[in-house]
């Protein structure tokens, strides 16, 4: 089996103007169908699509109440157990639909699962709610039989037990600011990228003893050495990663780079600046080779 890395290129268009992708992994692309938004509407209700775009092929997810600050994630149903199935070739199976949000300004956290074998919604498992809102369109992470959320200040992490149906919040690593990209690493422990004046932040997350896990830094990237000079005297931004393949995929005022932590070496990609997350996308073809191909959540 080759690996490549770096993001070639978009697959198959979207299937329709008004989707927007918001989360891909195990050969599933999850779309959320966007609405007009009427003033003074806050609760309205939301629609997802499950896509195969290799062979084109959709699943409608049924509507479910909305609230307004939510995020969502799509997976292979073994993902509930580890070790039962190595994501290679699962496309065609049954899948899950992860789905979190805040009920109010300041009340509980809530999570829903949809299961394509079931055919309809979990009921709603609640946590209660901290002074911060889940990160829109931003990618999540898978880490063993639990998957992660960001929230839009990393001080905490949102964590969904799949095989516990247990809501936790991770308290994060010190950071100064700025956006982050949550990585699951080779190994299936929880990583976070971040940017901080012009430095790349690579974080591992550490099991530690009762259960008093620990963050330690692992990695520093200088980024004025990797990047151009038309990019120095701009912003830079987190916006994604490919879990276990060492590659960040950073937003900057001079366009979107491709950060390859394995080689040490950035490759700009487009012109682009203005995604909310960037959601690899990994294919493997009858030779064996695997490819990852972007799909960039679009700011509307």
């Amino acid at each position: 089996m080759v690996a490549v890395p770096i993001p070639s290129r978009r697959p198959a268009n979207i299937p329709r103007r008004s989707c927007v992708p918001i989360d891909a992994r195990h050969g599933r692309i999850l779309l959320h169908i966007t609405q007009p938004v009427i003033f003074g509407e806050n609760h309205k209700n939301h629609e997802f699509e499950v896509w195969d775009p290799i062979r084109d092929q959709q699943w409608a997810v049924p509507t479910i109440k909305g609230f307004p600050n939510l995020n969502a994630a799509v997976l292979c149903a073994a993902s509930t157990t580890v070790g039962t199935c190595d994501h290679l070739h699962c496309r065609r199976g049954p899948f899950l639909v992860v789905y979190v949000a805040s009920t109010t300004d300041d009340g509980p956290f809530c999570v829903r699962v949809y299961s394509s074998e079931v055919g309809s919604w979990s009921e709603p498992t609640y946590a209660v709610r901290r002074p911060d809102y889940v990160g829109f369109r931003v990618p999540s992470a898978l880490g063993g039989s639990s998957i992660y959320f960001t929230f839009l200040y990393a001080e905490r992490i949102f964590k969904y037990s799949l095989s516990k149906q247990k809501i936790s919040l991770v308290r994060g690593p010190p950071l100064q600011g700025g956006h982050v990209a949550l990585v699951t690493r080779e190994d299936g422990g929880l990583g976070l990228a971040t940017v901080v004046d012009f430095r790349l932040y690579i974080w591992s997350r550490e099991n530690g003893p009762r259960r008093h896990d620990r963050w330690t830094q692992i990695r520093v990237v200088e980024l004025d050495k990797l990047l151009p000079v038309s990019a120095h005297m701009t912003f830079y931004e987190v916006v994604g990663a490919a879990n276990c393949a060492g590659v960040i995929f950073l937003a900057t005022g001079d366009g979107f780079y491709v950060i390859d932590l394995k080689f040490g070496r950035a490759t700009k990609l487009c012109q682009d600046n203005f995604f909310t997350g960037i959601f690899p996308f990994t294919t493997l073809d009858n030779t064996a080779t695997m490819t990852t191909e972007i799909i960039p959540s679009v700011v509307l």
